[in-house]
């Protein structure tokens, strides 16, 4: 068995019998359950960019180990994980949260929308990043030895939000 990782890009070949072809990077052919992929045109994102299925995507990784440095399906740092999901959705962001926290458009706290990205700061430095969920709620990889969960939205070291949809 082969494990392929959330976002792999692999050339498509066929669907049949409810499985997909694809071309491993080794050439290989692979069949993939239907289910678990997106099949669409390189031009076009494989997930719609919408603020609920950013939501959707960053709660699949529940449960997943915190991996500093992680940017895939077998380990995620918090910017990774706001990284990760954004490009699934076809929107270019940068990799790490203190460049993440000076692009996008600048949002208030008050008008939070789903897919929206939270920042926490300390000693004026953005340290930290979390995907905000709906509801008061943030999906977020918070720390080594932890796995991403999905916890109440916390004011202790908020530092802004941006908004890239």
């Amino acid at each position: 068995m082969v494990e392929i990782s959330f976002g792999t890009h692999l050339p498509y070949l066929a669907t049949t019998d409810g499985r997909v072809r694809v071309r491993t990077p080794l050439g290989a052919v692979r069949r993939i359950s239907a289910t678990a992929v997106s099949v669409h045109l390189r031009t076009r994102p494989a997930l719609p960019r919408t603020g609920g299925s950013l939501v959707r995507a960053a709660r699949s990784f529940t449960g997943l180990p915190y991996l500093w440095a992680g940017v895939s399906g077998f380990g995620v740092d918090y910017s990774g994980l706001t990284w990760v999901d954004y490009r699934a959705h076809g929107l270019v962001i940068p990799r790490d949260a203190g460049p993440q926290s000076g692009r996008g458009t600048a949002v208030r706290f008050a008008d939070l929308r789903r897919g929206d990205l939270l920042f926490y700061a300390s000693g004026g430095m953005v340290v930290h990043v979390t995907l905000y969920a709906g509801r008061h709620r943030m999906v977020q990889a918070p720390h080594t030895g932890a796995a991403v969960e999905t916890v109440p939205v916390t004011l202790a070291g908020y530092a802004g939000a941006r908004r890239y949809l």
